[in-house]
């Protein structure tokens, strides 16, 4: 009689299977790779912190500090003006410079139209100015000043200034612009030929008309400000013609149809009225003072 009980053998849990041995050895392979490239990650960051430092250290040591600030096109403005604008100071570090600021603060000055700055390592600060043109002086050749063609006042005038007049000097300060209306009249002489304007001795207004006086006095009439450089030409055509000595005044108001006023004829003075020359008298010998008078013999005398 059967129990029920089974008699078969349970089967013995031998473990895992055996690692083949070929994937055994490429685990170990990756494994090691992966250790390798996060020992190079680690070299390669602290190699950067070091060199981040090593150039921190150098950058704020006196081999990279600045030893100079040159200046190059200050003719008008002077270079050491330049280096006063500029604020560097000596010995600061270069990398501390701001070249924006720097370039701000020197084109603040009223000659300086443009500025550029640069370093030229290991200690030096290069500044570099583009001036403003002068077009004008206005006030009195002893202590006038020159205006650029916007009308603002760049600074006193030289006597090598040969430049026109543009009315008197109602503003004097550097970097102030002047009124309006001398504004027109700068503004015009500005728009005028080199060969002209150098011709010109003072600009004028009126109204709503520009002129000219020019250096032997002839008067221009231009009109409005419109066309200056088609009037231009027409005055030079006219100047050109060999008898300008006798011209008065220009009106180039239209320019394709210049005026031109002539001025009176000179007339030869009478030498009885010129005080100094003995009159003439016809049919008597001239008397020269200081010599004895001439005397004529004439028939019947004795």
């Amino acid at each position: 009689m059967s129990l029920g009980v089974s008699t078969r053998r349970p089967e013995l849990d031998d473990g895992p299977e055996p690692m083949d041995p070929r994937l055994r050895a490429r685990r170990v392979e990756v494994a090691r790779d992966q250790g390798r490239r996060r020992r190079r990650a680690i070299v390669a960051l602290a190699m950067a912190t070091a060199l981040v430092l090593v150039g921190l250290v150098v950058a704020r040591s006196r081999l990279l500090d600045v030893d100079a600030v040159t200046v190059t096109g200050a003719g008008r403005s002077g270079p050491d003006v330049v280096r006063v604008a500029a604020a560097i100071a000596p010995g600061r570090p270069m990398t501390s410079v701001d070249l924006d600021a720097v370039e701000a603060r020197v084109e603040g000055l009223p000659w300086v139209a443009q500025a550029t700055v640069t370093r030229r390592w290991p200690g030096t600060v290069a500044i570099r100015v583009g001036e403003r043109t002068p077009v004008a002086v206005v006030g009195e050749r002893s202590d006038g000043v020159v205006v650029d063609r916007g009308g603002t006042i760049l600074g006193p005038a030289l006597l090598t200034d040969r430049l026109p007049l543009a009315g008197p000097a109602t503003v004097l300060r550097p970097g102030q612009r002047l009124p309006a209306g001398q504004r027109r009249i700068v503004g015009m002489l500005a728009d005028l030929p080199t060969d002209l304007l150098g011709d010109v001795a003072r600009g004028t207004v009126s109204g709503d008309g520009l002129g000219l006086v020019l250096r032997d006095g002839i008067e221009v009439d231009l009109g409005d400000s419109t066309r200056i450089g088609a009037k231009a030409a027409a005055i030079n055509v006219l100047l050109a013609k060999a008898d300008r000595d006798t011209i008065a005044t220009l009106d180039v108001t239209v320019a394709g149809a210049p005026a031109v006023t002539r001025r009176p004829p000179l007339v030869d003075p009478d030498p009885a009225s010129t005080p100094g020359l003995p009159a003439i008298t016809p049919g008597l010998p001239a008397i020269t003072p200081g010599l004895p008078a001439l005397t004529t013999d004439e028939p019947g005398g004795t």
